[in-house]
């Protein structure tokens, strides 16, 4: 008599004062005009950067001008080179930062230290709610490759997403095999499946702008649930 294992489970000081008040007609902006050393500098860099990514990601670089960039920051077009040097730097910082955003939650998630089924689950968790920031990253590694200057780093952070989350899913299928959670799947080739059913996901999204991913990626769930089910006599 055959019995279902897992596949359920793959589913004293002073008071502060106020700010002045804008007066009437103010346009609100962050801080304008060069900082003094050690100031804001950080916080400029990520404002810029945060603005710039939503831009470089819908647009081609060549669309995307440093007025447009700063006009969405609240900062003065100046600071785009003070603190960048040139769009160019500016826009091979916003891919890093993009990357970085997509592997975050799947860095706290491998950090958990879950059973297997409940990592799977998960991840595909994390590729729902992360749907965005992904797609944004896509967009802009696209973008990126069609320009006629590569950078190693810039490469190097687009690569490791794919591969570390790719990883860290092989990880999960081969220890889930071995504890016997799983069945005796061929974890090289699920992963391929997975990665590879998610990645023409994405790529749907990118060309119909509409698409609501969720069904699509329920339907890879339920899937993985059928496929990874041990069953023992």
């Amino acid at each position: 008599m055959k019995t279902t294992k897992t596949g359920a489970a793959i589913r004293g000081k002073k008071r502060p004062q106020p700010a002045p008040k804008a007066g009437p007609g103010a346009r609100k902006t962050n801080r304008v005009g060069r900082p003094r050393a050690g100031s804001v500098k950080m916080d400029a860099q990520d404002v810029i950067a945060n603005a710039a990514l939503p831009l470089f990601a819908t647009m081609s670089f060549a669309a995307v001008s440093t007025k447009d960039i700063a006009g969405a920051a609240g900062l003065n077009t100046a600071l785009i080179y003070y603190y960048f040097g040139s769009k160019e730097e500016l826009f091979r910082r916003t891919i890093l930062l993009a990357a970085q955003r997509a592997c975050q939650r799947f860095r706290a998630l491998a950090a958990d230290q879950l059973p297997a089924d409940a990592f799977v689950n998960g991840w595909i968790d994390c590729h729902e709610t992360e749907f965005e920031t992904v797609v944004q990253l896509l967009r802009i590694s696209m973008n990126y490759a069609s320009t006629p200057e590569r950078h190693r780093n810039v490469d190097d952070a687009i690569v490791n997403f794919h591969t570390e989350t790719r990883e860290m899913l092989r990880e999960a299928f081969k220890r889930g095999v071995a504890e016997r959670t799983f069945s005796d799947i061929d974890v090289p080739q699920t992963v391929t499946f997975t990665a590879t059913f998610l990645d023409g996901v994405y790529m749907r999204r990118i060309i119909f702008p509409q698409l609501d991913p969720r069904p699509e990626i329920d339907e890879l769930r339920a899937f993985l649930a059928a496929r990874l089910s041990a069953t023992e006599a």
